[in-house]
Parts: structure tokens; C-alpha cells; sequence
């Protein structure tokens, strides 16, 4: 139990400097920048205004007074009958704990609305105030932009609902899942690095006739051949993948290149299209290596590698 008590001692500041308050305080309170009134008011957890700094000495709305982005705070000892005894600021079992921005320029040991952690307890008689802390919440939302320099750790679900940027990477503990609904993840540079496991592709379509396929059917394309079917790609772009499962009904299975497009067989010669032997079970795996060329990653069918020819 944190106790922020009246008339504590600063021992040590931080990057100190001088501005003007809007607001009275006394020292050791979390301010914030208060830009529309151009000065320093008491941060405060219930009106979500986030500390930005701490005031090294009291004073009234209008006063300039002496601040620092972060102290060392210490409580005063206590006299009782003569006998002097040092101050309570938390109990032994509370210490290296977090401290979170509280009300009115206080802080305090739980998390509250805004959340923000502005410093931590380091004994019975002191603390130590960050304005610099990091945002911590069970449920957060914003509505904005979230920009993170250092690590963010989720320890629940984060559920974005437009497209998050990750500047210097992230990564998943051992375990768990990344979950896309809808939607494309778009590597612009470097490589998908997989040390363990395997790569599952679950986006899967269906096809029954001829058609010509979009970039968003991309996957595992099941066709069901009650005719000759003919399926042309959308334009080869470098990393675009199809993997066609002939499904059922016995007749020829033909994949098409684009108009400017080529297919390489096994020779590396190109090629319009490929088509099947009409057998159940034949599968075929492309993928464009560049904006032209599509190659053969694997062959495969009810016999062993399938009936494939290349025209």
C-alpha cells in the first residue's frame, strides 16, 4: 500500500527546468502541459491528462516555479512525544512496486483510467517519480494513432482494426496465435523467417467452371471439373501462390498464364498453360517468382506425382 503523504522531501531532480503554472501545486505533484492556457496544471488520472513532469517546490496559479521530468522523494520523519521515528510511504512488502498516476497530481498503487506508471517505490521511506512511463491497461482503446519507440508487451488479446505498422518488428511468445480475419500482410522488405514449424495456407476457393483468378484468391483453389475447366491467373507478381486440387469429376483441369505472363516447366522453358490427365486427386503448386514468370514448386496426384503437361 503506496501512501502519498503531505511533505515529502525531494532528495534528487532530474532534468530540471523552469516554467509557469496555471494550477497551484505543491512539490512532488504531477503536472502537465496545459498548451491552450500555456502553462502547467496538475495531471490527473480521471480527466485522462497524463503527467508530463514534476514540481520541485509549491506554488500558486501564475507562479514560476522549478520542475524535473523525474525525483527522488523521500518522507519526512514523524514526532511523537519526543521521540522521533521515520515516515510511512509504503509497507515492506509493496517495495520495487509501480507507481500510476493517480487524481490531482498524486500517484498511486493501482492502475487507473488513463494508465500511466510514473515511477516505482524503492523502500518504506522512498520513491522515485518518471514522468516518462510507459502506458500499461487491461482494456485499452484509442481511436488514434498508437506510436510505440520501445517494446509493447500484450499480455491478452490486441485487436486492431486498422492496419498496425510495427517500425522495428514484434514478436509472439511461445504458444500463441496471430489471428487475420480478413485482409493481406504486406512485407515490403526482408523475409518471412520460419525456424520451426510449417506454413498452413487456409484460404480456400472453390471453382466449378472457367474463370480468370483475382489476387484475393490467392491459396488452395478446390476445382470441381463437371466440364473442362479452365482457370486463368491474375498477373504474376513476385510471391502470388496457387496450389489447385483437381476435386472431383473427371475431366481436364487447365491452368492459364496471364496475357504477358509464362509458365516454366522443369526445364525452365516457358509456357502458356499446364493442364491435368482428367484424374481425381491431381494437385498442382505455383508460384510467380517476378512480374512474368510463374515455376512449379510441386506436382502431385492419386499415382504419385500426377499427369501434367506443359503447352
Amino acid at each position: 500500500m503506496y501512501i502519498d503523504v503531505g511533505g515529502k522531501t525531494i532528495l534528487d531532480a532530474f532534468l530540471k527546468f523552469q516554467a509557469v503554472l496555471y494550477a497551484a501545486c505543491v512539490a512532488g505533484d504531477a503536472l502537465a502541459a496545459d498548451v491552450t492556457n500555456e502553462g502547467f496544471i496538475l495531471a490527473d488520472d480521471s480527466s485522462s491528462i497524463a503527467a508530463d513532469c514534476f514540481a520541485l517546490e509549491d506554488g500558486a496559479a501564475g507562479d514560476t516555479i522549478w520542475m524535473a521530468k523525474a525525483i527522488v522523494v523521500e518522507v519526512r520523519p514523524t514526532e511523537s512525544n519526543g521521540v522521533w521515528s521515520d515516515g510511512v510511504l509504503a509497507l515492506a512488502a509493496d517495495v520495487m512496486d509501480p507507481l500510476y498516476l493517480g487524481e490531482s497530481g498524486k500517484l498511486e498503487d493501482s492502475v487507473g483510467t488513463t494508465p500511466q506508471v510514473c515511477g516505482r517505490i524503492l523502500s518504506t521511506t522512498r520513491a522515485y517519480f518518471c514522468a516518462d512511463g510507459y502506458l500499461t491497461s487491461t482494456d485499452l482503446s484509442l481511436s488514434g494513432t498508437l506510436a510505440v519507440g520501445g517494446a509493447s508487451t500484450f499480455t491478452g488479446i490486441a485487436t486492431f482494426t486498422a492496419a498496425p505498422i510495427f517500425s522495428a518488428g514484434f514478436v509472439v511468445p511461445t504458444g500463441k496465435d496471430i489471428t487475420l480475419t480478413k485482409g493481406n500482410v504486406t512485407l515490403t522488405e526482408g523475409n518471412v523467417v520460419l525456424t520451426a514449424g510449417y506454413v498452413q495456407n487456409v484460404r480456400k476457393t472453390a471453382k466449378a467452371e472457367t474463370a480468370t483468378l483475382t489476387v484475393a484468391e490467392c491459396g488452395y483453389v478446390e476445382v470441381t471439373c463437371t466440364a473442362d475447366v479452365e482457370l486463368t491467373l491474375p498477373a504474376a507478381a513476385a510471391g502470388l501462390e496457387f496450389i489447385f486440387y483437381h476435386l472431383a469429376s473427371v475431366n481436364t483441369l487447365k491452368i492459364t498464364a496471364g496475357a504477358s505472363d509464362k509458365l516454366l516447366n522443369a526445364a525452365g522453358a516457358a509456357k502458356d498453360n499446364v493442364s491435368d490427365d482428367k484424374a481425381i486427386g491431381n494437385l498442382i503448386w505455383l508460384r510467380a517468382v517476378d512480374a512474368v514468370n510463374w515455376v512449379t514448386l510441386a506436382r502431385g496426384g492419386a499415382g504419385g506425382v500426377g499427369v501434367w503437361t506443359y503447352a
